[in-house]
């Protein structure tokens, strides 16, 4: 052990390794500083999500839903399906079918066709209604939505293909979409879309969903983060008060959060 501190104090009285070593620690400071200013905000909306209590709706990869897939992030209220589909067509969405991997003829058919499937996701055990893709998308990139018709409203959730990846079921590789990251700019792409096709007078509005999540794991091969609100067409009951200038202040904080973790 002699030797050793006598290396470390040999070490310590190099005014290189001193100003090496000041320089790190300062540096680890500044970084952990940092973390926990961005990570305070994040502590107090989760605490006060739990005691809103807010509905926590996920969408599942499973039909058994015991792996979460994508949070419901739109919803379409008083409106049928059709009316729905119909009111996102007039922006130029196509519909497409949803993959089976059970069906296989569907994916063949599909990509003969130039189509490219949109993978299953479950609500409440059903898998999605109808499935949109957006405008000028290709097989790597493109915005998509889908959707549910659940007590004559409307559940959506929507995210955007930003590549192909890889992901494993069991020892076999499945061929899948990664989703961009920053799923609430792709909820607000969409909602401004849309909201004009239902009517000028239409309120459109947030509402508080589920967890906020700084990294979360769609079980489909990708990660996401999220200020865990919905956004809602055809709303009439505005929030008021301290709630609805709370998430204006989580959308801000959040907002700020894309700018950093989309470099990753």
């Amino acid at each position: 052990m002699r030797p050793i501190k006598s290396l470390t104090r040999y070490l310590k009285d190099k005014p290189v390794i001193k100003r090496f070593l000041s320089i790190t620690y300062a540096s680890l400071k500044i970084v952990l500083l940092i973390m926990l200013v961005l990570f305070i905000p994040y502590l107090f909306f989760s605490i006060h999500h739990m005691i809103d209590r807010s509905t926590e709706s996920f969408t599942y990869v499973d039909k058994d839903m015991s792996l979460k897939g994508e949070p419901i992030n739109l919803l379409i209220v008083d409106k049928s399906l059709s009316e729905a589909v119909s009111a996102i067509e007039k922006k130029g969405w196509k519909q497409v079918p949803t993959f089976s991997a059970v069906n296989t003829s569907t994916w063949e058919f599909s990509i003969g066709q130039g189509i490219t499937p949109i993978s299953p996701r479950y609500l409440k055990g059903k898998v999605q209604d109808a499935s949109l893709e957006g405008p000028d998308s290709t097989v790597r990139k493109r915005h998509h939505i889908r959707l549910w018709e659940i007590n004559s409203s409307v559940y959506c959730t929507v995210s955007y293909d930003s590549d192909v990846t890889i992901t494993l079921k069991g020892i076999l590789p499945y061929p899948t979409h990664r989703i961009g990251q920053d799923i609430d700019s792709e909820r607000k792409y969409a909602a401004d879309s849309f909201k004009n096709t239902f009517g000028s007078d239409i309120t459109v509005s947030y509402r508080d969903n589920s967890f906020p999540a700084l990294f979360s794991n769609n079980h489909a091969g990708s990660w996401y983060f999220s200020d865990g609100e919905s956004i809602v067409i055809g709303d009439t009951a505005h929030q008021k008060g301290f709630d609805d200038m709370l998430l204006s202040w989580r959308r801000a904080y959040f907002n700020m959060l894309a700018l950093i973790l989309n470099l990753f």
